[in-house]
């Protein structure tokens, strides 16, 4: 197994969600169906907010010490006691895409990878030698990555939809945005995408041009002199033109 030492190793020491970092317990892939399924969520929504990373092999535990509050307490990420190599090595990157790629609709792929990093922290004495696979998921293209296949979980949960476009928020969570309708195809999305997108671009045009406008004109005036400036330089032109006419003075 062949294990990456990399920037990735912040991510072991001081574990925390956020748009482009995701974390998930010590289970294998392909041996949980519903756990596989809630990845391929999690890659979809991710690789269509820009991309990011989801660490394998850390769970969400409760603080030891009592809160005195009354809301809710903070969840933490710790190492999962139940990391193994053999969990670690069964994130193929080839298979992982596999699985992936048969949850998209027909003309998309995903581009991802998955590095095997070694834990070489002093916080988590537990996990000290450990390896955890880190899932790379690129962003997607000109257009969001769109489910193809419905999957319900054991308990008849639905976990990914058919036609779904999945996003990542700010609030590290993956949330379905958008449905599109059977008969949709990928070119009618990706008109969608450019309407919206020269949309977009006319209105920030106007914006910029607005604002560079704004900023010639404090510059015109920046460099403009005062009034009193201006009769002053007056005066001295006035005076300077009087001693050419009369060298000697004039009454």
């Amino acid at each position: 197994m062949k294990v990456h030492s990399s920037g990735h190793q912040s991510l072991l020491e001081q574990p925390g969600e956020c748009r482009d970092v995701d974390y998930k317990a010590a289970i294998a892939f392909d041996a949980n169906a519903d756990f596989d399924a809630q990845l391929v969520r999690h890659i979809l929504g991710m690789a269509n907010a820009g991309g990011g990373l989801i660490v394998i092999g850390y769970k969400e535990v409760s603080p030891k010490s009592p809160s005195r509050s009354a809301r809710p307490k903070a969840r933490l990420l710790r190492p999962d006691p139940k990391m193994s190599e053999e969990v670690a090595g069964s994130y193929d990157p080839t298979r992982l895409a596999q699985k992936v790629q048969h949850f998209l609709v027909k003309g998309q792929r995903v581009d991802l990878g998955v590095k095997q990093v070694k834990y070489q922290g002093k916080r988590f004495r537990s996990a000290k030698g450990k390896i955890f696979p880190i899932i790379e998921v690129s962003p997607c293209g000109a257009v969001p990555l769109v489910c193809r296949h419905d999957y319900k979980s054991r308990n008849g949960k639905k976990i990914l939809r058919s036609g779904a476009i999945y996003l990542r928020t700010g609030g590290a969570q993956t949330i379905c945005v958008a449905t599109l309708h059977q008969e949709a195809s990928l070119d009618d999305l990706h008109r969608l995408v450019s309407v919206c997108a020269r949309h977009h671009i006319k209105a920030y045009g106007r914006v910029y041009a607005q604002g560079l406008a704004e900023e010639t004109e404090s510059r015109i005036a920046e460099s403009l002199p005062s009034l009193e400036d201006l009769e002053a330089m007056i005066d001295d032109r006035v005076s300077e033109e009087i001693e050419d006419l009369y060298p000697g003075g004039w009454d």
